[in-house]
């Protein structure tokens, strides 16, 4: 194992051999931003049956010739009834929208444009305009595709499938996440402050990024710095959780118990060190059975920064979403950005589409421990080892940072 590795060796080190989880059955009012895990195909046609789409009349097109005519109305069907005869010369049938067209009719009045008296209805022109007839199948056709394997789905997407008369969706198990944030220094929000602690902010964040990625964050007490009561504590969710995600804990200092805990419950290093800024401390590790560690740093944004690059592709892994992910993009720099060093970095940034395409601008605070960029923030700017300044209309490598933000937005720059 080598000590200090790059982000693209760790990422690759990271998903090697992990594949997507089981399948569960949800019904459609769980199934919004779900996996699916099969495809969705059509049992029934929709319409199944040619409905009309105005109110008004069903007729003979060769009933009305040019105009003036005269039909008499013999039968009445709402939405939800049914005509079982066949429409002859000179009748017709009123409808209302959503009921099915009796065979025989191939045009729908609307009711404005005819005069009625009794069971009769006259006009004085002939057939011109639509039909106003929803054909059967328009929409879908029995044995259709709706929705594939792989789609994350959408409200109007569960809309679609209860249309084919489908009450439940077979989707991707959401995995679970076990987050521990470590140290003796740290105190949940709302404690009683002391000049030397310090409040976990970074398990929240990193909780609601799994959210939004798919998964289920399993929110743990904070890990002291004892290495018995960590591997208890790590120890405890081994069973029933898919990844184990540290906060903290994971340097070399004489407090830093995280990976020996992890190797005293049967974990093996994968790597222990990448060669990325903020993140440097990263480190995965995963038991004989499957079990999977992420170490990530301690100060908050830092932590967050690690949680895109490494958890978020994860998860999405297991979910059947990496490419999702991973979609890197390029994008314009707005204004210069230093020199970087020997590490990759990744920048917080802010983004905006203009009429030459995305134009980044890199927030001029980049220390680890601030999150007030962060929440500002919409994008990571990627930065190579040793890269020269990048000056403004240069091209660089993004990652957006939808779920980050609560949704898609472009904050100007």
């Amino acid at each position: 194992m080598t000590a200090l590795v790059s982000y693209d060796d760790a990422l690759e080190l990271l998903l090697r051999d992990i594949h997507p989880l089981t399948s569960e059955i949800v019904t459609l009012e769980q199934g919004v931003d779900r996996i699916l895990a099969t495809d969705i195909v059509a049992p029934r046609a929709q319409p199944p049956v040619a409905m009309s789409a105005m109110d008004g009349y069903a007729v003979r097109r060769t009933d009305l010739g040019n105009g003036p005519w005269r039909l008499t109305v013999i039968a009445e069907v709402p939405a939800g009834g049914h005509f079982d005869s066949v429409l002859g010369a000179g009748e017709a049938v009123r409808l209302f929208t959503g009921a099915p067209v009796p065979t025989g009719a191939d045009l729908v009045i609307i009711q404005e444009n005819v005069e009625r008296e009794g069971d009769v209805i006259r006009g004085s022109g002939g057939a011109d305009g639509s039909a106003h007839i929803r054909l059967a199948g328009v929409d879908f056709n029995k044995g259709a595709t709706l929705l594939s394997r792989g789609r994350r789905l959408s409200a109007v997407d569960l809309a679609l499938v209860a249309a084919a008369n489908e009450p439940t969706l077979t989707v991707q198990s959401k995995p679970r996440v076990a987050i521990f944030a470590s140290g003796d220094e740290l105190v949940e929000p709302g404690a009683s402050l002391t000049p030397d602690t310090i409040v976990n902010s970074g398990s929240y964040g990193v909780a609601g990024l799994v959210t939004a990625w798919g998964g289920t964050p399993v929110l743990e007490p904070i890990l002291p710095d004892d290495q018995q009561t960590v591997e208890k504590r790590l120890s405890d969710r081994l069973a029933d959780c898919d990844v184990l995600v540290t906060i903290g804990g994971a340097s070399v200092g004489d407090y830093d118990v995280i990976k020996p805990a992890a190797r005293a419950l049967g974990a093996d290093l994968q790597f222990e060190k990448v060669a990325v800024k903020p993140g440097k401390p990263c480190w995965h590790a995963r038991t004989r059975d499957g079990a999977l560690f992420i170490g990530l740093p301690g100060n908050p944004a830092s932590a967050l920064v690690c949680a895109h690059l490494f958890l978020r592709p994860l998860v999405a892994r297991l979910i059947g979403q990496i490419d999702e992910a991973l979609s890197w993009q390029e994008a314009i720099v707005g204004e210069n950005i230093p020199p970087n060093g020997p590490r990759e970095s990744f920048l917080r940034g802010r983004s905006a589409w203009t009429p030459n395409g995305l134009r980044v601008v890199a927030d001029r605070r980049q220390d680890s421990s601030l999150l007030t960029p962060f929440a500002a923030a919409n994008i990571l700017i990627r930065r190579p080892p040793y890269a020269a300044e990048a000056v403004q209309g240069d091209v660089s490598s993004v990652l957006p940072l939808e779920s980050h933000v609560g949704g898609p937005r472009t904050p100007s720059v």
